[in-house]
């Protein structure tokens, strides 16, 4: 091949992935933290990979002490990735990023008068975070009473682990709709503050770990992601946890009232791992 092509082929298969690119909001050890995922296009999975643009944790926020020492928080960051590479949805009414770039219109919109009125190409992991936005409002449709750190866990169990790409790439793992939704119809409607750890989160089956799109089968991480450590198992969704409660951070302790934390706190019941 020209030199020009062997050199980029080069460039672009040897280029350094950059981690550590993760700060605020994404830190956030409440947020769901949410990475790009490249589709290449067709419904099966099989292909899909991290974008290239995508943000690759741990997160690097930090505070000084009293000697000037940075401390890094390095949390395990993304939570979870979703779709975020050339994806067509509806373009906003007066939208002056489609007029400043009618390049991203792909239809009706770049005619005149219709500024507004057609779909738009668009990538990044904004994108990504808009459709598990979307994806948690379809959760909540199946079962209202979710709380945000269920919804969460949900989302992170039920994603598909990528091949190839460790957890500050993927965290959990790709978002997994039907899986989530799935998952979500079977959480108790009952669940209170009062409900004690251990008891059953679910009714009235486990669901079978695994999800089936475009013909083809994968199964769920079965895991979530905490500050600094992964746990895998099936009590994570089969047994009632403290950290499904809406006023608990899936961290090291419980989160009282107004930025009290109280820690050293019993989170996960046994069978977690």
């Amino acid at each position: 091949m020209p030199p020009q092509r062997q050199l980029f082929k080069s460039t672009l298969f040897t280029h350094p992935k950059l981690f550590g690119r993760i700060h605020s909001p994404g830190n956030e050890p409440s947020a769901i933290t949410v990475g790009a995922a490249n589709t290449f296009g067709p419904d099966v999975r099989s292909d899909d990979d991290i974008a290239s643009f995508s943000s690759r944790g741990p997160t690097r926020s930090y505070w000084k002490d009293s000697k000037g020492v940075k401390h890094y928080d390095n949390l395990l960051k993304p939570d979870l990735i979703a779709p975020g590479n050339k994806i067509i949805g509806a373009a906003s009414p007066d939208n002056k990023l489609e007029s400043d770039h009618p390049e991203l219109c792909v239809s009706e919109c770049g005619k005149a008068g219709r500024i507004g009125k057609g779909n738009m190409r668009l990538s990044g992991t904004s994108v990504s975070a808009g459709i598990v936005a979307d994806a948690v409002a379809v959760m909540l449709e199946a079962n209202p009473r979710l709380t945000p750190n269920m919804i969460k866990v949900i989302l992170m169990y039920t994603a598909q682990s990528l091949a190839k790409f460790n957890m500050f790439e993927q965290g959990a793992g790709e978002l997994n709709i039907e899986g989530a939704v799935r998952l979500a119809k079977l959480v108790r409607s009952d669940l209170s503050s009062s409900t004690p750890l251990g008891a059953p989160l679910l009714t009235p089956s486990t669901p079978t770990p695994e999800t089936t799109i475009a013909g083809q089968t994968f199964k769920w991480s079965q895991g979530v992601l905490f500050q600094y450590d992964w746990a895998k198992g099936s009590d994570l969704i089969t047994k009632y946890q403290a950290i499904c409660d809406l006023g608990v951070l899936l961290g090291d302790g419980v989160l009282l009232t107004d930025g009290v934390l109280l820690g050293d706190t019993t989170m996960l019941s046994s069978g977690v791992h």
